[in-house]
């Protein structure tokens, strides 16, 4: 009997033992899941207030140079890692190139002097090294240990700093990589996706501030520039006048004498037809305008400009509209003088080459997604890699008699019209060029 109740109790424990021993499992579970999100949100915390503060420093301040060094101090900070540096980016003649910066971060910056020396001096092109890397991809990229890479060029440096792990993210504008931040530590380290995609958010952030600080400059620029304009067209027009009032009286003067003055008189008219159409050009790009905007059915008008066009001979035009039913809000007249510029600079570029057999075309196409785009293609000899960052500066031109004030003008009333251009070109293959406008509100309705 007493065995018996001996082996009940025993078996009693036995289960209330398993079962404490499943409770203290489950609570051990739960305080780990618990403790697991509570590191998460800590951890998403964390990176919110430095995407918080560097958006923040990216809006407030009025310096690039700031920015970047505010972001790369903040980023340190966050990681706990030990050397952040900045570069910039600048167009080559072939390609971009990745120049170091004065833009530095470390609270040991003595330790790394070999390494930081050596990477003042040091320019990187697209695919080369960790800079490099980032600017041909325009991602982040990282390196597990740096002293075993293939393509760290600075290696041997990195080694006698204790320099191991690496990684570096670009700072965007739209597409365009601007800048290249990168940071080390000396410990060897697996790629952190999760801090990777935060980097790319502060590269977007950064982007915004090199977008806004060049838009700042433009307008400064555009401000003095309307202002000598106004000034060059007063002082400029009234002798032009004069001149062109006198050619008729010169004519009549030496009518009947034997003095052949025709084609020197002509040459001066269409020197003073120059001089007007460049001071009209200045005042048209300068002078503030007010738009004109209703819903239009962009196939249909679209149509109608091309309609209107006169082409060099040989030179022609196909459509490919795959937007018929698409309504963007146009000023019709000030835009036309977009598609008419771009027309006539591709038909000029495509009536300069001398390829024979070649297709002597322009492409004009739509398409629509959550925007309207334009998009004008030639198969003219391209630009050239060097003049490409440049042909929106006002008054640069590559022609003998351009005014340089065509594509600035064309990019304004895009501009003005809620849209982004962009142009594409390589020697040899042409050039296409990409507007997109927002769809009016009729569109979005019907969609």
């Amino acid at each position: 009997m007493l065995q018996t109740v001996t082996q009940d109790l025993a078996a009693e424990v036995a289960k209330l033992s398993r079962r404490l021993e499943r409770e203290r499992k489950i609570r051990l579970a739960a305080e780990a899941i618990a403790e697991k999100g509570l590191r998460e949100l800590y951890e998403k915390q964390q990176q919110l207030q430095v995407l918080e503060k560097i958006a923040v420093a990216a809006n407030q301040t009025a310096s690039v140079g700031d920015a970047l060094q505010f972001s790369i101090t903040t980023i340190c900070q966050y990681t706990g890692w030990m050397l952040g540096h900045a570069y910039l980016c600048e167009q080559e003649a072939h390609s971009k190139r990745l120049y170091s910066t004065s833009i530095w971060y470390s609270p040991e910056l003595e330790r790394f002097q070999e390494f930081h020396d050596l990477t003042e001096k040091t320019h990187f092109d697209p695919g080369v090294g960790l800079p490099g890397r980032v600017l041909a991809t325009g991602a982040p990229a990282w390196i597990v240990d740096v002293t075993e890479d293939s393509n760290f060029p600075r290696a041997q440096a990195a080694r006698l700093v204790d320099i191991k792990a690496g990684f570096a993210f670009p700072v965007l504008v739209g597409n365009e990589v601007v800048a290249v931040l990168e940071f080390f530590t000396d410990k060897v380290s697996e790629p952190d996706q999760i801090l990777l995609r935060v980097m790319s958010q502060v590269g977007t952030q950064l982007g915004r501030c090199v977008e806004r600080k060049r838009a700042q400059d433009r307008l400064e620029r555009l401000s003095v520039l309307g202002q000598l304009t106004a000034t060059v067209a007063h002082e400029l027009r009234n002798p032009l006048s004069a001149i062109r009032n006198t050619l008729p009286v010169m004519r009549e003067m030496t009518a009947g004498k034997g003095v052949e003055l025709d084609r020197p008189m002509s040459r001066v008219e269409r020197s003073i037809a120059r001089c007007d159409q460049l001071v009209s050009g200045l005042l048209d790009y300068t002078r503030p305008c007010v738009l004109s905007r209703n819903p239009t059915h962009l196939a249909l008008w679209l149509g109608e400009v091309l309609d209107e066009q006169t082409l060099p001979a040989g030179v022609v035009i196909e459509r490919e509209f795959s937007a018929p039913d698409c309504v963007v809000n146009l000023d019709p007249d000030r835009f036309r003088r977009v598609i008419i510029n771009l027309i006539d600079n591709a038909a000029q570029a495509i009536a300069q080459e001398q390829t024979s057999g070649a297709a002597r075309k322009i492409t004009i196409a739509t398409t629509v997604s959550d925007h309207a785009e334009i998009i004008v293609k030639d198969t003219g000899p391209g630009i050239a890699p060097d003049v490409l960052p440049r042909i929106f500066e006002p008054l640069f031109s590559t022609k003998n008699f351009g005014t340089g004030l065509g594509l600035p003008i064309v990019r304004q009333l895009v501009e003005q019209h809620g849209g982004r251009i962009a142009i594409e070109s390589e020697l040899g293959r042409g050039t296409t060029v990409h507007i997109s406008l927002p769809l009016s509100s009729q569109q979005k309705v019907a969609a």
